[in-house]
C-alpha cells in the first residue's frame, strides 16, 4: 500500500473565490481572476512523487471543508509527511492553520514548508514549533529525496541539498542550496491530481484565463525584488515545441481562450520569445495572450518582432515602471530610464495592446520631489493613452531582496514570527521611509485619485456628477494645480476617495 503525502495550497486573500465572470473584457482586471491560478508549484512537486506515493493536493481556495478533508486523510491513511507552500503575506495564515491541524491530529507526521516565503527566510520559518523542515528554492528534486529518506527507518536527512531542518535534539541543520533545474527539464504535470475545471471555467461555463509558466527565474537584479535571492539571476525557458504542446492541452480539454505567460520576463530572450510566438501562430490556435515585461525590452523590439507580436494575438502587457525619477530608478538598480517608460507606451499603443504600468511610492531614498516626478509621469502616460491602466502602490520591503535587508537595518526591524509575516503585506507600519513627510500617504492618495478621476479607464455608465468631477480633475492634472481640493474632501467625506495598497510592484 502506497504511503500518502498531503500538499496544501493556502488562500491568497481573505475573500471568497466566486468564479464569477468579470464584468468587463479587460485583460488586467480584478482579484477574482487574479487568484484562480492552478497550484502549479505543488503540481510540479507532485509530478516527481506520484509514482511511488499517493499525493493529495488540498486547495483551501476551493475546498470549504478542507479541515475535514485533511483530518480524514491523516486518520485513515499512512501519511509520510504534509507540505505547504506560502508567499509572504496572507497565504501564511492558511499554511499555519494547516500545519497546526496536522500537529494536532498526527503529532508524529513531519510538517514541511516550501514556497517563496520559506525560501527567502528559512530560519524565521523554522522557528515555529509547527514547522519541522523547510525546502529552499525549487522543490522537485529536494522533495523526491526527502520522501525517500523519510520512508526509511532512520529518517536521516543529512546530505539532502536544499533543506533546513530541526534535529531530534532540538538543533538546526542547513544543507547547501540545490542546483537549479532548467525549465525545460522540469517534469510534465499530471493535472488529474486536481479538478482543473474549477480553475479554468467560470460559474457560467465560459473559459477563464490560463496562467502558464513558460520560463523560470530572472536575469535582472532589481534591488527591491526577491527573485534574485531564490534564482541567483538564473533564467531558463521551455522549448517552443513544449510550450505549444502544453497550451494545446488546455485548449483541447478546457477550451481556454486567453493565456497569461508567467512573470515579468517573457521577452527577456527576444530570440526565444519570437520563436515561441511563431510556433504558436503556426499551431493554428487562435488565442489572446497576456504577460508582463520591462520598458527597456519593449523599446528594443525591431519591426519583425513587432509584427510577430501583433500577429500572435497579444492583448495586454504589464510594465513595472516603478518610478518617474531617474535617480530612484538608479537606486533600485532597475537599469531603465524614464524615457524608456514613455517610449514603451507609445510602442504598445502602436501595437494596439492594453498596457498596465505599475509604480511604487516610498522607496528608500526617495524624496518628495522624486514622488512628484512619478505622479507627473503617471499623468503623462495617461495623456498619451487615457485607456491605459496606471497603478500605484506603496513600496513594501519584502524579504529576500537587497532593499529589505538595508531597510531592516535602517529601521531596526525585528525578526518576525510566521503569524506576523502573515499580516506583513497589509501593514503599512513596515513601509515607512525616512524621506516621507507626515502627510505623505494622504498626499499620494489624493494625487492618484485625481488622476483616476481625470483619466478613468472606463467612460461608459458614468453619471453627470462623475463626468463633471472628471473634467475638473483633468484640468487640475493637466495644469498641476491642486490647491483648494473641494472635490477630494467631498469624496473623502462620502467614502468615495480611492486608497493605494501597500504592495510590491512588478
Amino acid at each position: 500500500m502506497m504511503k500518502t503525502i498531503i500538499l496544501f495550497q493556502p488562500k491568497f486573500w481573505p475573500g471568497p473565490l466566486n468564479n464569477e465572470k468579470p464584468l468587463r473584457k479587460k485583460y488586467y482586471h480584478g482579484v477574482r481572476e487574479t487568484f484562480r491560478y492552478l497550484p502549479l508549484g505543488l503540481l510540479s512537486v507532485a509530478a516527481v512523487l506520484k509514482d511511488k506515493y499517493d499525493v493529495k493536493i488540498i486547495d483551501q481556495r476551493f475546498d470549504e471543508n478542507w479541515q475535514a478533508t485533511v483530518t480524514d486523510i491523516l486518520k485513515n491513511a499512512d501519511v509520510l509527511f504534509t507540505g505547504t507552500t506560502a508567499c509572504t503575506g496572507y497565504e501564511i495564515n492558511g499554511a499555519i492553520e494547516f500545519s497546526k491541524l496536522t500537529r494536532q491530529v498526527s503529532p508524529d507526521v513531519p510538517i514541511v514548508w516550501g514556497g517563496w516565503h520559506a525560501s527567502t527566510v528559512p530560519g524565521d520559518t523554522l522557528k515555529a514549533d509547527f514547522v519541522d523542515i523547510v525546502v529552499k528554492g525549487q522543490g522537485e528534486g529536494t522533495a523526491r529525496e526527502l520522501a525517500q529518506k523519510l520512508d526509511t527507518d532512520t529518517r536521516d536527512l543529512r546530505g539532502i541539498k536544499g533543506l533546513m531542518y530541526k534535529t531530534a535534539d532540538g538543533g538546526v541543520v542547513e544543507e547547501p542550496d540545490r542546483e537549479l533545474i532548467p525549465a525545460n527539464d522540469l517534469p510534465d504535470i499530471d493535472y488529474s491530481l486536481v479538478d482543473v475545471a474549477k480553475y479554468l471555467r467560470f460559474k457560467d461555463g465560459t473559459p477563464a484565463r490560463l496562467f502558464y509558466v513558460s520560463s523560470i527565474g530572472c536575469p535582472y537584479n532589481c534591488s527591491f525584488c526577491s527573485i534574485a535571492a531564490v534564482y541567483k539571476r538564473h533564467w531558463s525557458s521551455k522549448d517552443p515545441e513544449r510550450v505549444v504542446r502544453e497550451i494545446r492541452y488546455f485548449v483541447e480539454n478546457y477550451g481556454i481562450e486567453t493565456v497569461e505567460f508567467d512573470g515579468t520576463i517573457f521577452f527577456a530572450n527576444s530570440k526565444w520569445a519570437k520563436n515561441v510566438l511563431k510556433a504558436l501562430i503556426e499551431s493554428g490556435m487562435k488565442l489572446d495572450y497576456v504577460t508582463s515585461t520591462r520598458a527597456d525590452i519593449i523599446v528594443k523590439w525591431d519591426d519583425d518582432m513587432k509584427a510577430v507580436i501583433k500577429e500572435s494575438g497579444f492583448k495586454a502587457i504589464g510594465v513595472g515602471a516603478e518610478s518617474g525619477s531617474d535617480r530612484v530608478l538608479k537606486i533600485i538598480d532597475k537599469r531603465i530610464k524614464v524615457e524608456d517608460i514613455v517610449d514603451s507606451l507609445k510602442i504598445l499603443k502602436e501595437l494596439d495592446i492594453d498596457p498596465a504600468y505599475t509604480f511604487m511610492f516610498g522607496i528608500p531614498g526617495e524624496t518628495i520631489e522624486d514622488t512628484k516626478m512619478t505622479l507627473d509621469l503617471m499623468a503623462k502616460l495617461k495623456k498619451i493613452m487615457p485607456e491605459s491602466r496606471i497603478a500605484g502602490f506603496f513600496y513594501h520591503p519584502f524579504p529576500g531582496s537587497k532593499t529589505y535587508m538595508e531597510y531592516k537595518e535602517m529601521h531596526n526591524l525585528p525578526d518576525l514570527t510566521l503569524e506576523k509575516w502573515a499580516n506583513y503585506s497589509f501593514d503599512l507600519k513596515y513601509s515607512r521611509s525616512l524621506s516621507l513627510a507626515d502627510n505623505y500617504l494622504e498626499f499620494v492618495n489624493e494625487r492618484v485619485q485625481y488622476l483616476d478621476w481625470a483619466y478613468p479607464e472606463y467612460e461608459s455608465g458614468r453619471g453627470i456628477s462623475r463626468k463633471l468631477i472628471s473634467r475638473i480633475a483633468r484640468l487640475r492634472v493637466d495644469n498641476g494645480f491642486y490647491k483648494f481640493p473641494i472635490e477630494w474632501r467631498l469624496a473623502k467625506s462620502l467614502g468615495k476617495s480611492g486608497r493605494l495598497k501597500d504592495s510590491q510592484s512588478m
